[in-house]
């Protein structure tokens, strides 16, 4: 925020013509912004210093504090672009992670309604087998009861024919 306030002052003292006061105030924000790491002020110093210079007619010291000025803008902007163009990386990757994730969420719900089809596959087969078992054991008991009353119906009808002629000669 000095950096800044110094060169508003240099800015006013070049604005009044007063070209040594402004040189003096723009080394002074120059120094603050240096020492104080903010490298966005450069740019605007850069270009005063150059103003400043043209105005006094050094032409070759405005030529380099203007391509100071540009080279500087050009890095500030390559290191915006760079910015940016993490920032969209970094988006790019997230979206093409959440895709990934929403994808194997999906394969996950598809894994997960196979496996239920098949639970109930095998229970419907289960319970179609029981019945099966069950109505093949009750036919075959039924029919074994069906053959051991038959049985016992010929073995009532063979001790009456035996018993019928026994009871004629005794009577």
């Amino acid at each position: 925020a000095r950096a800044q306030s110094y060169y508003v002052i240099a800015k006013s003292a070049y604005g009044m013509k007063q070209y040594g006061k402004a040189l003096d105030y723009n080394d002074k924000s120059m120094q603050l912004a240096i020492e104080m790491g903010q490298p966005t002020v450069f740019g605007g110093i850069y270009e005063l210093y150059s103003d400043i210079y043209a105005a006094q007619g050094d032409f070759k010291a405005s030529l380099e504090f203007f391509k100071k000025m540009h080279f500087h803008d050009d890095s500030l902007s390559t290191k915006r672009q760079k910015a940016e163009l993490d920032q969209l990386l970094t988006q790019y990757e997230t979206e093409k992670k959440i895709q990934e994730i929403q994808s194997l969420s999906q394969q996950n719900e598809i894994k997960d309604l196979q496996i239920n089809q098949q639970r109930t596959l095998l229970l419907s087969s289960s319970f179609v087998f029981l019945l099966i078992v069950g109505g093949v054991y009750f036919f075959y008991r039924q029919k074994r009861l069906i053959t051991l009353q038959k049985q016992m119906m010929l073995e009532r009808n063979l001790l009456r024919t035996q018993m019928n002629p026994h009871f004629i000669f005794n009577a």
